[in-house]
């Protein structure tokens, strides 16, 4: 229970019913979203990262720059065959990477990844420059394709892409011999 200090008991007991009675699951992705404003300034790297890959892919996903503009579902937006990349699972992939730190012992830093840039806001230009640039490497060959999205005929470059993201990332990240690299 959350106690407000210098609530009488009764108080707090009214509140914690009025805030909980009627409380409703909240969606993964919504939570995802809230990751920018809520952990920018953590002083957890590992929430920072998050915060940063989360204003990231809202980023990608606004961007008209961007192959992911209009195609990452929000916690506010239907899926459909052009909006079919979660938030969700863009997050997972890029999180479980060591882009961002390669190793951490504790909650200490031991070496950072490639993505990190010293600050949250040089990590995010960055983060979203190589992924902005990659994905039109990616997407422009093959545009007719990736503009179908998880429609007929689409198909893996832009709506199976989070599901495929790991091996995309893992890539990146120097762990296969196919790795595209990129200047940082």
């Amino acid at each position: 229970m959350l106690a407000f200090e210098g609530l009488a008991p009764s108080k707090q007991a009214q509140l914690f019913i009025d805030i909980n009675a009627k409380q409703k699951h909240v969606k993964q992705s919504l939570l995802l979203e809230l990751y920018a404003e809520l952990h920018w300034d953590s002083d957890k790297i590992v929430e920072r990262v998050s915060a940063v890959v989360s204003k990231a892919i809202q980023e990608l996903g606004a961007d008209k720059k961007s192959p992911f503009c209009g195609r990452i579902q929000t916690a506010d937006e239907s899926k459909d065959a052009i909006r079919c990349i979660t938030i969700t699972g863009m997050f997972g992939a890029l999180e479980r990477t060591d882009l961002f730190v390669a190793r951490l012992k504790g909650e200490e830093v031991q070496e950072y990844g490639p993505f990190w840039a010293g600050t949250n806001e040089a990590s995010f230009k960055r983060t979203v420059f190589i992924l902005r640039e990659w994905f039109n490497l990616i997407s422009r060959p093959a545009w007719d394709w990736w503009e179908k999205g998880s429609g007929e005929g689409g198909g893996p470059p832009s709506c199976t892409a989070h599901k495929r993201s790991k091996e995309c990332v893992g890539a990146a990240s120097g762990r296969s011999e196919n790795s595209l690299l990129v200047p940082l």
